[in-house]
């Protein structure tokens, strides 16, 4: 039941403290099964986010133990061929060969590095992430600045590998496609938010038209970070435009994702 009281004392007609009740049994019954609605949700979110990590775990493994290992054991074969005199095939051809399937070899090492789990329980998200950046194979001249604050504490590890994550698909567009020189991460917490960020100055693109997302569609890269940062309860928004780089933003509530200690 639910009650109110409201009191009339100067009212002649009443002069008295009127009581309201209500039942209030089917209300209850209604928050009962929201509260139960909204815990199911976030536990299956973490779900989703749990399953997704583990299999890029498992893509990383069969890629490394794998194919990485039969591009190893077919560099090394074709080693002695280019030391030898062959009629048929020049030494430079074999040269040329070998640093081909060695070129394969590195950037199947740099794949496999970024689908691995980070390691933010041993290290914590900002040190997960000045980790990645201080490792990250840079174009030349191209720099990049990681900020963050002593204020980030202990978060649910969905919202952590979200975190990572943008950051991770972010860097990887910029470093590739935008022909930025300077690129700046930032993580900050404020009293109810966590913020991750991710700038460039590179040509940038025209937000609204529809190429863009049409493009994106097809690919992990936008709509990737946006799915990412919903899973984990946060909010994403993009700002860029043609000859202005690109600043990626994501936030999530500090209430939900934060754990004080």
């Amino acid at each position: 039941m639910l009650a109110s009281t409201q009191s009339f004392p100067d009212d002649p007609a009443v002069h008295a403290v009127v009581v309201r009740t209500r039942d209030a049994t089917e209300q209850c019954g209604l928050e009962a099964a929201l509260r139960l609605a909204n815990a199911q949700v976030a536990d299956l979110k973490e779900k989703l986010t749990g399953a997704a990590e583990k299999e890029r775990k498992y893509l990383a493994a069969e890629l490394h133990d794998d194919v990485q290992q039969i591009l190893v054991g077919l560099c090394l074969n074709m080693a002695p061929s280019r030391r030898e005199l062959v009629d048929q095939l020049p030494t430079d051809l074999v040269g040329g060969w070998i640093q081909i399937v060695q070129t394969a070899i590195d950037h199947l090492h740099a794949l496999t590095v970024v689908l691995r789990k980070p390691l933010i329980d041993n290290q914590g998200l900002p040190g997960a992430m000045r980790s990645y950046v201080d490792n990250l194979p840079l174009g030349p001249n191209q720099k990049i600045l990681f900020e963050t604050d002593a204020k980030v504490g202990t978060l649910a590890p969905n919202v952590a590998i979200a975190c990572f994550r943008i950051v991770q698909e972010a860097l990887g567009n910029a470093i590739k496609h935008s022909g930025a020189k300077h690129l700046l991460v930032r993580l900050r917490s404020s009293v109810n938010r966590l913020t991750v960020s991710v700038r460039d100055d590179g040509v940038g693109f025209d937000v609204q038209d529809p190429r863009v997302h049409a493009l994106d569609a097809g690919s992990i890269g936008l709509s990737s970070m946006r799915e990412r940062a919903a899973l984990a309860g946060g909010h994403f928004d993009i700002q860029s435009s043609i000859g202005h780089g690109t600043r990626i933003r994501a936030s999530f509530p500090i209430e939900v994702s934060v754990r004080q200690v």
